[in-house]
């Protein structure tokens, strides 16, 4: 079960961080994005270590979560 638990998780990170790529993207950009994201699957976690040892004590600082899930949650695609 914990595995599923981690695997759900990197799906969201996948989502968060291709989220904020399109964001920070020009129209024909995300459209390009849009139609990549359409032709492959989010739900990949190969990226990522599972037997690896994470520390991200360091993150907490880089982020605003407030304004990060604002603009998140109110951001419209192409």
């Amino acid at each position: 079960m914990c595995k599923t638990v981690i695997q759900n998780v990197i799906i969201l990170w996948n989502y968060i961080e291709l989220t904020k790529l399109i964001m920070r993207s020009d129209l024909k950009q995300q459209q390009g994005i849009l139609a990549n994201i359409a032709n492959a699957s989010i739900i990949a976690w190969k990226h990522v270590n599972l037997l690896g040892t994470y520390d991200f004590s360091n993150l907490k600082h880089m982020y605003n979560e407030n304004e990060e899930v604002e603009q998140l949650i109110n951001f419209k695609a192409a």
